[in-house]
């Protein structure tokens, strides 16, 4: 399947002229992610990621059927050091 997007063409008069953008795109599988994140020395094995991801979809299925809303976005503290934040925050705008 090609992916692509639409847009308006401005260089004719006709109303629905379009054209169009391929939208070159690489698909990553299960299985690549989770080499990905065992493959750099982690201590988790490739099972052992697979039964989380599993028990994962698995409550968030759940929680969908009962209308909850569910966000995956990690919200992980950490602290602030004041070596960070001299880091972070110097910069040379000249």
């Amino acid at each position: 399947m090609i992916k692509y997007s639409l847009f308006k063409n401005h260089f004719t008069q006709a109303e629905k002229d379009c054209v169009v953008f391929i939208q070159e795109r690489r698909t990553i599988t299960l299985p690549e992610t989770i080499e990905t994140m065992t493959g750099r020395g982690k201590s988790i094995t490739d099972t052992q990621v697979l039964s989380v991801l599993n028990e994962f979809s698995h409550v968030v299925s759940e929680h969908l059927k009962q209308g909850d809303s569910i966000s995956t976005v990690a919200r992980i503290p950490y602290k602030f050091t004041k070596q960070y934040l001299i880091r972070s925050t110097t910069c040379d705008l000249s």
